[in-house]
């Protein structure tokens, strides 16, 4: 991929995750760099989402309640 495709994918993650997640291969190694809670390693596209949408669901209820 070069570089506009790869930047016109990750835009995607604004306003059409199933866009953005539908080209991201199942078995994937993610790395999230940081020291934030959605940091960490994942091993598939699954775990990814799994863990850092329902995470983010949890701020996301909080800061709205």
């Amino acid at each position: 991929m070069d570089r506009s495709t790869v930047t016109a994918l990750f835009d995607k993650l604004r306003d059409d995750n199933e866009g953005f997640f539908a080209q991201v291969a199942d078995k994937v190694d993610w790395m999230v760099e940081g020291s934030h809670p959605l940091a960490g390693r994942y091993a598939s596209k699954g775990e990814f989402i799994e863990h850092t949408f329902a995470k983010l669901a949890k701020v996301y209820r909080t800061e709205r309640s």
